[in-house]
């Protein structure tokens, strides 16, 4: 355990020396690519899966795979995820929610019930395999973080023996690119309210509408004759 564990930190020291380097050069680009940067550390999770299955590649190329346990991995795996989820929620201010709790009900109740329609509609609609723990996936990933997904798939799969949890971390690299120009306008609302002006929040809008756009666009190619299949139906059945 105490080998594995070794491993998973010197991965993770990789991922945090690769946005460290990532963050340096995008800064040389002016105040847009600090704020890059400065973004890109929220999302570090994504860098460190990437950089895990370079490592994990490597050691296969290697022919050396036989030092690692699969089994051991997914139980370090499951017990960093309740850790991470017990002090994510350990970290929530309660001041903090006390003196905003209508708008933060207000928005987790609409965003949680458009997630609970849209989420189970898409994957029965999209996904022809593990649908339904492809779907709590993305679930829990809507509606919180990666974190939250990988603990509610932990439900569903506790030994993490569906490609699920790997075929999301691959998507998210891939779609990483793709989702550049949102993160740079996601502070625009803030510097909306700072200048005093609507301008940056309607652009904030124009970029959302237009993910929309291509997201829709997207959806009725990957699902192509499942896409609209019987509307109405929030889990359509294979």
């Amino acid at each position: 355990m105490s080998f594995h564990a070794a491993v998973v930190a010197f991965t993770y020291i990789l991922s945090f020396l690769l946005l460290t380097g990532i963050g340096a050069l995008l800064g040389l680009a002016g105040k847009v690519g600090r704020d890059l940067a400065y973004n890109l550390w929220g999302m570090n999770f994504i860098f460190s899966a990437l950089t895990a299955m370079v490592v994990r590649s490597v050691i296969d190329k290697l022919k050396i795979g036989r030092i690692m346990d699969d089994d051991g991995l997914s139980r370090i795996s499951g017990m960093a995820i309740d850790f991470m989820v017990t002090g994510a929620l350990a970290a929530i201010s309660l001041v903090f929610v006390g003196k905003y709790w209508v708008p933060l009900l207000a928005i987790s109740t609409v965003g949680g019930i458009a997630v609970a329609l849209t989420v189970p509609w898409m994957c029965s609609r999209i996904f022809k395999d593990h649908r339904y723990e492809r779907m709590i996936m993305l679930f829990g990933v809507s509606t919180g973080t990666l974190s939250t997904g990988l603990a509610l798939l932990r439900i569903v799969d506790p030994e993490f023996k569906t490609k699920v949890s790997s075929d999301y971390m691959l998507s998210a690299g891939l779609t990483f690119g793709l989702a550049i120009p949102f993160i740079l306008a996601i502070n625009l609302p803030a510097q909306a309210g700072a200048q005093g002006t609507l301008g940056p929040f309607w652009t904030m809008v124009l970029v959302s509408v237009g993910y929309l756009a291509y997201c829709a666009v997207a959806f009725a190619l990957v699902a192509k004759a499942r896409s609209f299949k019987r509307p109405g139906t929030l889990w359509l059945k294979e």
